[in-house]
């Protein structure tokens, strides 16, 4: 096992050029993954027997694998059966399957226990990615993160810096570039020699992997094309570029040029292998196209993220993450997957896939002036983008959609969700003032004033001083002197001397010695654990944690005392109950089918555009059978019956708005308590509306005050990371940007609740009402393209 910091240096430079082998044209490339797919983890060990968090992706993976194995195999998850048992001993044959339940039941524990540590992670993705590249979950993924087209996006610099983003699963892969277009000038020089002008490079690839580069460029569109790439060539980005220049704007603009000037006949990542190019977040990105038959690249070893120091740990030899070791070497194992990539079953595989352009492509070529028959194609694109872009009809369908898909749980959902926010807006809202309570009676002694008639600058001065008050750990003040010379000792901000005098009591005295023990109490935690010992800081660590994970644990909602009407389920509520389908994803489409279809009835205009493109579609028999394909390559549904457009002859009226079910599906089926009350309320500045209800129900102590610096004076910056209170201090104006302090007083929490719950409620269904329409968008933004013949569009062109 080996520390990635022992095998690479991470500054920028040295880091190239050891993972780029300008020799032999090769680069070593890193893939991390498990944040947006992860594994099942059915015996909830990943926590309590490994101490790793679960990620997004692993939740969806249970979740999805618990319905699956409770269909298939109910009985694994049951207790080990007494094959002792008298009754079974007189009955081989059910004493055998009892037997082979058993065994199933140990060797299921095993493998998901096994697979849940970091190390077993890490191991079952490194496998999964050798025979589905796309199953990871951090490269390509319908709808979104596809800016650069299909493929397998890694980076040629190890960052460890993205790992936040996009899992704690790191993947070593070996590339060969020869096929690569490079879109910095200074690396295509190095790999590419004379050839590293972008115009040369497609050259060279393209007639390397078998395509007549010379009768491409007689084509009006691609000659363009390659016209285009020589002005790039002679432009910034591309000319004078190194490794610290960003070329990624420049790499999509390539992809979306070649197929904007060729109609979408030629797509640049069907002529090339992959690319590489500078990003911005991502730093050096290299992306390898079609690597589920790709063979200029191999896997050469796989690691994930110390839990301890956070530093990156990889392993040469797969095998040994699950404890096992493999019986050949390294160098060994590379020549055996080079052996097997470079086979005749994978190079048939490559071949094919090269012929099948040539023939599309030669078809576009060949086309020439070719009359065309009489096609409504364009009419039909009028109307269905009428139909779902039209700002009018697309909000009245989703309107409509939210409140169908509400309907299912009788409005249980939405209320869940809006009474748990309402209740988040509150407690953030009245966390410093719970924090600072215990303190307000000494703070009052100090510095010889109410709370109330305290400035917000004397009022911190004095917190600060009190913080910084010396006190003995087993002795409690005794006297003034005790108290002055603790005070004086150690204070920190002039200007706020102490204002007692030796006429002060016992009980202030013990007031005092105790507000500065409660501070201390933000440092410690309970014995042996993590855990917060102070309920306050308790509260607000897992709020911001939550924030910063984005998920809520259903433990938070304990602490907070919030009851529901349906239970919490991976940080949110589900509109969709598990049923009989086969998963979650299915019976989303399965419920917003027959709902778009009740829709098409309910909205005139729909029912309307619906019925002039049954009519259009009538009129001619090559557009149905075009449009037919259309729907059948974008996974459209016939309206009557889940079931996927698969042939040609399907009828006209079998199209309407229930064939986009899948794009409608997509959006809030699950809403997110966490990421939901960060986006659309804290930093759209939505819950600023609340503040005057909360301000009515509570009496003001302290004005201009700033939450974060109360929780900054507390110590929180040492127990959470610091960046984390700017959540408690956003200046969207949202219940956390509070400039009050209140009396704290949870008498009247329930009610000042409830009377925002239905105003939260309504922001939800706004919320998610624009959610809808932006998914619907980028799940139908493809299907358009493809039949709006004549308007393609450079942003939205298929790449």
């Amino acid at each position: 096992m080996k520390s990635l910091k022992e095998v690479y240096n991470f500054s920028s430079k040295s880091t190239l050029n050891e993972e780029i082998d300008y020799g032999a044209k090769k680069a070593i490339v890193y893939h991390l993954c498990g944040e947006k797919v992860g594994i099942p983890d059915p015996l909830g060990v990943a926590q309590s027997v490994h101490g790793r968090k679960s990620t997004p992706g692993d939740n969806r993976a249970t979740y999805s694998f618990d319905a699956n194995i409770k269909k298939s195999k109910p009985y694994i998850l049951e207790p080990n059966e007494d094959v002792r048992d008298p009754r079974l001993i007189k009955n081989k044959g059910k004493r055998g399957r009892a037997i082979k339940r058993n065994l199933e039941r140990g060797a299921f524990k095993k493998y998901y226990t096994d697979i849940n540590s970091l190390q077993g992670k890490a191991y079952a993705l490194a496998n999964s990615v050798k025979t589905n590249p796309y199953s990871t979950g951090s490269n390509f993924m319908a709808g979104g993160g596809k800016m650069y087209g299909e493929g397998l996006y890694t980076c040629y610099e190890f960052n460890p810096k993205i790992a936040k983003t996009y899992g704690d699963v790191i993947l070593r892969f070996e590339v060969d570039l020869t096929n690569y277009m490079i879109f910095t000038e200074d690396i295509a020089k190095k790999i590419h020699g004379e050839n590293y002008r972008l115009e040369d490079q497609l050259e060279m690839i393209s007639n390397r992997r078998g395509y007549d580069f010379k009768r491409l460029s007689l084509n009006e569109g691609f000659n363009k094309f390659i016209n285009y790439l020589k002005t790039k060539t002679e432009e910034y980005p591309f000319k004078g570029s190194t490794i610290n220049t960003r070329t990624a704007p420049l790499c999509l603009e390539a992809l979306q040029y070649c197929s904007y000037y060729t109609e979408e006949k030629i797509l640049l990542r069907k002529l090339i292998e992959g690319t590489l190019f500078q990003g911005a977040g991502d730093g050096p990105v290299c992306i390898i196209y079609y690597p589920e038959i790709a063979s200029n690249y191999i896997i050469t070893g796989a690691g994930y993220f110390h839990p301890e120091t956070n530093e990156p740990v990889i392993h040469d030899d797969i095998e040994e993450l699950a404890n096992r070791k493999s019986s050949v070497q390294l160098k060994d194992y590379i020549k055996i997957q080079q052996d097997e990539l470079s086979g005749n079953d994978r190079q048939e595989i490559v071949q094919d896939q090269i012929d099948q352009n040539k023939k599309d492509i030669d078809d576009y070529l060949d086309q020439g002036l070719e009359s065309k028959k009489e096609n409504f194609l364009e009419e039909i694109y009028k109307n269905i983008n009428e139909m779902l872009t039209t700002r009018s009809n697309i909000s009245i369908i989703s309107q409509k959609v939210i409140e169908k898909r509400s309907e299912l749980s009788n409005g249980k959902v939405l209320d869940s969700a809006a009474r748990v926010i309402a209740s988040i807006i509150f407690e953030a809202k009245m966390l410093p003032s719970e924090i600072i309570a215990p303190v307000i009676p000494a703070i009052e002694i100090i510095s010889g004033k109410k709370i109330n008639i305290l400035s917000s600058e004397e009022f911190i001065g004095y917190l600060k001083n009190l913080k910084n008050t010396k006190i003995k750990r087993n002795r409690k003040f005794n006297s003034f002197e005790e108290l002055s010379a603790g005070y004086e000792d150690e204070i920190t901000v002039s200007g706020f001397p102490l204002l007692a005098d030796e006429n002060i009591d016992q009980m202030s005295l013990d007031l005092v010695w105790n507000a500065v023990f409660y501070i201390e109490t933000f440092k410690r935690t309970n014995s042996g654990t993590s855990s917060p010992s102070n309920r306050a800081l308790k509260k607000t660590k897992m709020l911001l944690e939550g924030l910063d994970y984005g998920y809520f644990e259903d433990d938070f909602l304990k602490l907070l005392n919030i009851k529901t009407e349906v239970p919490l389920r991976g940080g949110g509520f589900q509109f969709y109950q598990e049923g009989s389908g086969n998963g979650y994803d299915d019976i989303a489409v399965s419920a917003t089918q027959k709902h778009l279809n009740k829709i098409e009835e309910e909205v005139p205009e729909v029912k309307s555009l619906i019925s002039n493109i049954h009519d259009l579609l009538r009129r001619s028999q090559e557009t149905l059978v075009e449009f037919n394909e259309a729907c059948s390559d974008y996974d459209l549904y016939i309206k009557e019956s889940l079931t996927l457009y698969n042939s040609y002859k399907i009828p006209p009226e079998s199209f309407g708005l229930a064939s986009f079910a899948k794009a409608f599906s997509w959006g809030s089926a699950n809403i997110d308590i966490a990421m939901t009350f960060l986006y659309a309320f804290a930093e759209s500045g939505r819950a600023k509306k609340y503040n005057s209800i909360i301000d009515a129900g509570n009496k003001v102590l302290v004005n201009n005050i700033s939450p974060k610096e109360i929780l900054l004076i507390f110590g929180l910056d040492q127990v959470v990371d610091p960046y984390m209170l700017d959540y408690i201090d956003l200046n969207a104006g949202s219940s956390m940007a509070s400039d009050s302090l209140y009396e704290w007083n949870m008498s009247n929490k329930n009610s000042v609740i409830d009377s925002i719950v239905q105003s939260v409620k309504l922001g939800l269904i706004d919320e998610f009402t624009e959610n809808v329409m932006s998914c619907s968008e980028m799940g139908t933004d493809d299907f358009l393209s493809e039949i709006s013949k004549g308007r393609l569009k450079l942003d939205s062109v298929k790449i």
